[in-house]
């Protein structure tokens, strides 16, 4: 019986930044409140990995980078002691005067941001076991910037991901859908052993009604259930052998919590999520193999 190792990760990303239309401006936070609320009750067998802002932006509007980490401690506490865990996620954005901030794409400003950022946040009360760079982008320099810092985790990358066409910093071309040591100069490349391990983001092909043929996507739970299904079908016929599997997941509060508006692609309910995760659970079984819930350190220890 083959292990498949399945990581649910989350990003504590503010309401609307993930969605079609994104607002990097907006810090509404009602889907991470529906998250506190309900998560460890709806999804009581997994625990959860959770990657908490902490940044530049929360900095201007709240005066201090670690405004979710200080202001939501005792649900931190409590998540930790049911057997989460917590991982850094800072979003590098420039601070303008008005209309939307940009991404700091320069490898200096962002590796300069990184430190002081860190500074603030070092001496938190919980371990930040993993770091994951919010928008899925890194340079040599920020990485081997968070490895310097003492991380021995990266959970940035989004195998086959480029969007360098439309001068967005993520390009994760050729990276592996599998963990991996990354290059010390290519980020998106295997390198030779180090002390950071790279533990990708899933990525899988499925088309919505609105693609023109299967899109690569990270491996989201909160997708309606008829699109995980056949992206699940082309995933169990893709598989190859091996000895173990990893399956990092990802999902934002906000995608899981009901709205009022209907989408192609998100069916904004937790009852689907958990269907979807069941549906995950289930293939693995029918092909003979085992499953473990796991955060993303405890992969971590597997895999080393």
């Amino acid at each position: 019986m083959v292990p498949h190792y399945l990581a649910l990760t989350i990003d504590t990303d503010p309401d609307g930044l993930n969605s079609p239309t994104v607002n990097r401006a907006n810090l509404e936070w009602d889907g991470l409140h529906f998250a506190m609320e309900h998560f460890h009750n709806a999804l009581a067998d997994y625990p959860l990995t959770w990657y908490v802002r902490a940044d530049g932006q929360l900095e201007h509007t709240y005066g201090s980078a670690r405004y979710l980490l200080d202001t939501h401690a005792d649900f931190w506490s409590q998540a930790i002691k049911r057997g989460d865990e917590l991982g850094w996620h800072p979003h590098l954005y420039t601070i303008p005067d008005t209309g939307q901030p940009e991404i700091i794409t320069d490898s200096q400003r962002a590796v300069a941001s990184l430190k002081h950022i860190w500074q603030q946040i070092q001496d938190v009360p919980f371990d930040l076991k993993s770091f994951r760079m919010g928008e899925g982008w890194h340079t040599s320099e920020t990485l081997n910037l968070i490895e310097a810092l003492g991380f021995r985790i990266d959970s940035t990358a989004i195998p086959n991901r480029d969007d360098s066409a439309s001068a967005h910093p993520r390009n994760w071309s050729g990276a592996p859908n599998r963990p991996y040591y990354p290059d010390l100069t290519i980020p998106r490349l295997e390198g030779e052993p180090r002390p950071l391990i790279e533990i990708p983001m899933t990525t899988w092909r499925f088309q919505a009604s609105y693609d023109k043929a299967p899109k690569l996507r990270y491996m989201n739970p909160c997708i309606h259930e008829d699109l995980w299904q056949q992206a699940l079908n082309r995933w169990e016929a893709s598989l190859t052998s091996a000895d173990s599997y990893v399956w990092v997941l990802i999902l934002h509060p906000a995608e899981a919590m009901p709205h009022e508006q209907a989408d192609l692609l998100y069916a904004y309910s937790l009852e689907t999520t958990q269907a979807n995760l069941q549906a995950l659970e289930n293939c693995i079984t029918t092909r003979g193999d085992q499953f473990k819930r796991l955060t993303i350190s405890q992969v971590e220890t597997r895999l080393r």
